[in-house]
């Protein structure tokens, strides 16, 4: 569903690359199945109700059994 690879450095073929612990792990930019899947759990992420005093409610729930 979503391939993370890693490398000890920045490749240029990176979607999205984040260095954590001396290695960079990062989407693949020609992974289409892996970009498209984190590109639908981002925008969930990001659905959010704004309150009047700056504080984000969620608005899905995901259960996890």
């Amino acid at each position: 569903m979503l391939a993370i690879r890693y490398s000890n450095s920045a490749p240029e073929s990176a979607f999205q690359a984040v260095p954590y612990r001396g290695r960079c792990f990062y989407i693949d930019d020609r992974d289409l199945a892996s970009k498209a899947n984190f590109n639908a759990l981002y925008d969930l992420w990001q659905l959010s109700i704004k309150t009047p005093g700056g504080q984000s409610r969620p608005v899905t729930t995901i259960q996890v059994n």
